[in-house]
């Protein structure tokens, strides 16, 4: 049973996470107005937003190799869409309901403490990567959690 399928546990949730929602509003709206991203629907528990093909940041993402992001209620996605990258920026939504404003660092931390004490890769080690693509993995492509709400 997914704990989030509780209404009320969404909304604790989506409150905990708030001052990080808040936060990438304000970079999302000034991204919207230069036409980067574009809010594309909603699922139960985020807005996605679609970064634009030929913009300066679809444009930083593909020579990154970077495909999305999170910050509180927001996934950010390059294209193509696909439901299994909405379901892993879904589950960091997820984690950031858990951690709240707590959440970034301890990503950050994490990635520091692989990249001092182990041989392995900050990136794909994370423990918060790590959980994000088994949740991904394990997703049915018609669950309600990646469905735009109706």
């Amino acid at each position: 049973m997914n704990p989030y399928n509780s209404s009320i546990i969404r909304v604790l949730g989506q409150i905990w996470a708030l001052p990080n929602t808040i936060v990438s509003l304000i970079y999302l709206a000034i991204m919207w107005t230069f036409g980067q991203i574009k809010p594309v629907r909603k699922t139960r528990i985020s807005i996605l937003w679609v970064v634009v093909s030929g913009s300066r940041v679809h444009e930083y993402m593909e020579q990154g190799n970077w495909r999305g992001w999170s910050s509180g209620a927001n996934i950010i996605i390059s294209h193509p869409v696909s439901n299994k990258l909405i379901a892993h920026e879904n589950r960091h939504v997820q984690q950031q309901m858990v951690f709240g404003i707590f959440h970034l660092p301890l990503y950050f931390l994490e990635m520091l403490r692989i990249k001092l004490l182990t041989n392995k890769k900050p990136y794909r080690d994370n423990r918060f990567e790590i959980d994000a693509y088994d949740y991904a993995s394990n997703i049915n492509n018609q669950d309600k959690e990646i469905m735009p709400w109706k």
